[in-house]
């Protein structure tokens, strides 16, 4: 992902839907209204999504209350930690015993945009 430069996620919840989009940082196929943030966007014109969740399948007004954005840096987390050979304590001792393996390691968020209709 950092290879590439990251890329763009634009997410649409309406009543009965939840779509995500993805597009790669160069990708030509990133929409102007995605890109240039220019103050309303129309995700019927966006192609196909990446991936969508309807709601006769999953109840998105029982699953999902408001939308928050949270953007976590635990590195040992729950589900991390737990997932590491060895657990969370090991998980914990080799980001202690090793700051130089997260160099590359950061967040570069250049914008965060909500939409409402």
């Amino acid at each position: 992902f950092n290879q590439a430069g990251g890329g763009w996620y634009a997410t649409e919840r309406t009543e009965h839907t939840l779509s995500v989009w993805f597009w790669s940082r160069g990708d030509s196929r990133v929409p102007a209204d995605v890109r240039e943030n220019k103050g309303s966007v129309s995700p019927s014109k966006w192609g196909k999504p990446t991936a969508v969740f309807v709601s006769d399948s999953c109840d998105i007004s029982q699953k999902y209350g408001p939308n928050m954005f949270i953007i976590n840096l635990t590195l040992c987390g729950d589900w991390a930690g737990s997932r590491y050979p060895g657990g969370k304590n090991a998980c914990v001792k080799h980001v202690n015993e090793n700051p130089s393996a997260f160099n590359d390691a950061y967040w570069d968020i250049a914008r965060l945009s909500v939409y409402e209709q």
